[in-house]
């Protein structure tokens, strides 16, 4: 193997870095941090959402209330009652004074009375909940 001679000359076989094979490593996690990236999803119930032209997703989704088309209220993903709904979500709220304070995210069915979705929505702020949701899903 040929090495350079001399303490200054810049001509021999190590003087150039092949950055190929480094490139080559970077865009495969870049492809694969963008496909895993693609699983995540939120949890919930599989219910008809209403349009909406805009519509986003909280950062961080910790508290899910979704109520379906006849009415049953899910916390979590978990049946129950509108009177058992304040102390979960109290209980999971966490704590406002550290900013650690969750998103509640309301699901509700488009094909609710508009009376059931303000009452889930009252429920939510009575039990101290000062950030919330509503899911929506975008106009096709």
């Amino acid at each position: 193997m040929k090495f350079a001679q001399g303490g200054g000359d810049d001509s021999g076989y190590l003087s150039a870095f092949n950055f190929s094979s480094l490139t080559d490593i970077v865009m495969l996690l870049l492809i694969f941090f963008l496909l895993t990236s693609s699983f995540v999803t939120t949890r919930g119930l599989d219910v008809v959402l209403p349009e909406a032209s805009q519509s986003s997703q909280p950062d961080n989704l910790k508290l899910d209330v979704s109520v379906d088309e006849k009415g049953v209220v899910y916390f979590n993903g978990d049946e129950t009652t509108f009177e058992a709904l304040p102390d979960l979500v109290r209980t999971n709220l966490g704590n406002e004074a550290a900013g650690d304070t969750a998103i509640v995210v309301i699901r509700a069915d488009q094909t609710l009375p508009y009376n059931t979705v303000v009452r889930v929505l009252d429920v939510v702020k009575n039990a101290g909940a000062s950030k919330f949701f509503l899911a929506t899903e975008e106009k096709r």
